[in-house]
């Protein structure tokens, strides 16, 4: 039997729910289907009861986070109703060098790290940022250095920029949170277009206005996937049926072929799948080789998020923030790389701890017990021993193990990727249009990309139903929104934070200053030494 819509959807996770949720707001006698290969909604958005200590509550599974520079996701939150609460930052954060027996202790945005190693990490994060700057957010390709940065990994501009190890490292813990992969694994160049697509890397990073870790949902992100099923009544939802192929051969419509074998055919589709998966589908006519080059060239990160309930918030009685990061050499296991303050808008305390990496890679293969007890002999050493004592509950994702996902946070270029494949993201292929946060204008790999990709794509294919030319993956929606999260009225700067870092270090030394002018000329002394 073959069932007819206007629109398909590949894919029920934020994008896929956000795109069907603007085409039915726009056009509400359009029949839209969404086609979800997994068995539940929400893609990389998950939410788990857990136990407390008077009942149970909701923790976030997945994405966890959004900040007052998302405008995309702001937006959604504000129409639902929804709120938000800042990401408790007070106290005393940790930092683990190298061993357990080895933690240090330090407040505000300066980690507690070598003078000579943080002037070292401030001045290749100001290069960097120097950098990003030449990229043009809408057109990368016009960057007049891309075949240069685009021909190496961020380990060797690492290996060059650095002088010290220990800032070297700590800028390597970052990437396996914020990427879920190691600098060897990742493009200089797609980095740097990361990079200027969020307003630049501290705000990937850093606990500042507008930073990616501003706000936390008062409840679960996974409210957002229940919102917008709810308004979306009239859409057929298809759990657990995976498109197998789509065939393009007819002049008036597409048909799609589930791995059940049933048939539905639709006048446009929309293909939310992460890039690396696409494969997965038979096209006739066969795919465009940019867009079969592109995921084959970005794999996705790899991620294990993992959440500890407690019957009381200990840290925060001893005046520490909960936040916490573990640097260690390369070709080590971890498998901390970052912790936070999870307690709920209930008041429920809980910690979230990330394994990110080749960290992520050495314990995929470990049982729940095992990363259990790593998990919290790292506490332990870094927020004593009411880790243990005091815990209730362990649980944690591996967002590998997710057949119709495959990883987290976010599907990352190689060296060659950007430079040759990157217009294939969002080029429509006859009926199909893309979407998914790996192909946002602003914010991939974070849910405000989501928003922004979903929308775009049923913007794309709105045009195309009232009979208007393609244009050139453009947005109309008054949800949508390029603004950049630097330079507006009322938006973070980022002066300010490149100010504070470099008054705290004067501060702390002038002498440390006057050598750091040097330190390019002590290169090589600083590296034979080594």
């Amino acid at each position: 039997m073959r069932y007819e819509y206007d629109v398909a959807v590949i894919g029920g996770g934020l994008s896929g729910l956000t795109c069907c949720y603007h085409l039915i707001k726009t056009c509400s006698d359009l029949k839209v289907a969404v086609f979800e290969a997994n068995d539940r909604l929400g893609g990389r958005l998950q939410q788990a009861e857990l136990p407390t200590l008077n009942g149970t509550d909701d923790w976030d599974m997945g994405g966890h986070w959004v900040s007052s520079s998302q405008h995309n996701v702001m937006k959604l939150i504000d129409d639902f109703g929804l709120s938000t609460r800042p990401q408790f930052v007070e106290g005393k954060k940790k930092i683990a060098l190298h061993s357990v027996d080895n933690i240090s202790t330090y407040s505000g945005l300066i980690p507690s790290i070598g003078i000579f190693e943080l002037l070292d990490l401030d001045r290749t994060l100001k290069k960097m940022e120097s950098m990003a700057a030449k990229v043009n957010p809408d057109d990368p390709i016009k960057c007049p250095d891309v075949a240069a940065w685009d021909k190496i990994t961020v380990q060797t501009f690492a290996d060059q920029a650095f002088m010290f190890e220990t800032s070297k490292e700590l800028f390597a813990c970052s990437l396996r949170v914020v990427f879920g992969c190691e600098p060897s694994q990742l493009s200089l160049f797609y980095i740097l277009y990361y990079c200027s697509l969020a307003g630049g890397f501290r705000f990937l990073v850093d606990q500042i206005d507008g930073a990616a870790q501003e706000f936390q949902l008062n409840g679960t992100t996974y409210q957002l996937i229940e919102k917008l099923k709810d308004r979306i009544t009239s859409t057929k939802i298809m759990l657990g049926c995976p498109v197998v192929s789509i065939d393009q051969s007819n002049n008036d419509f597409a048909t799609l072929t589930t791995k059940h074998g049933d048939t539905y055919t639709a006048k446009h589709i929309v293909c939310t799948s992460p890039p690396h998966l696409v494969h997965r589908i038979h096209f006739n006519p066969p795919l465009p080789y940019e867009r079969t080059q592109l995921g084959t060239r970005m794999p996705m990160g790899h991620l294990i998020k993992c959440t500890l309930t407690y019957k009381s918030a200990f840290w925060k009685e001893n005046g520490d923030s909960g936040e916490s990061a573990f640097i260690v050499p390369p070709e080590s296991v971890g498998p901390l790389s970052v912790t936070f303050d999870a307690t709920s808008h209930r008041g429920n305390p809980a910690l979230v701890a990330f394994i990110g990496g080749e960290h992520a890679i050495y314990w995929t293969n470990k049982s729940v017990v095992e990363r259990k007890e790593a998990i919290v002999k790292c506490l332990v050493a870094l927020l004593g021993e009411e880790s243990r004592t005091e815990l209730i509950h362990y649980i944690d994702k591996d967002w590998s193990k997710e057949e119709y996902v495959g990883g987290c946070p976010v599907g990352i270029m190689q060296p060659g990727c950007l430079m040759y494949f990157h217009h294939a993201l969002r080029t429509p292929f006859i009926r199909v249009h893309w979407g998914g946060t790996e192909t946002a204008r602003r914010w991939i790999g974070y849910l405000d990309g989501a928003v922004e990709s979903g929308v775009r794509a049923a913007d794309e294919v709105l045009d195309r139903i009232k009979g208007n030319p393609m244009q050139p993956s453009v947005a109309t929606s008054p949800i949508y929104s390029t603004n950049l999260p630097w330079g507006k009225v009322g938006q973070p700067s980022m002066v300010p934070t490149l100010f504070k870092w470099s008054l705290g270090l004067a501060i702390v030394s002038v002498t440390a200053y006057a050598a750091y002018s040097y330190m390019d000329q002590l290169k090589p002394c600083i590296t034979s030494k080594a």
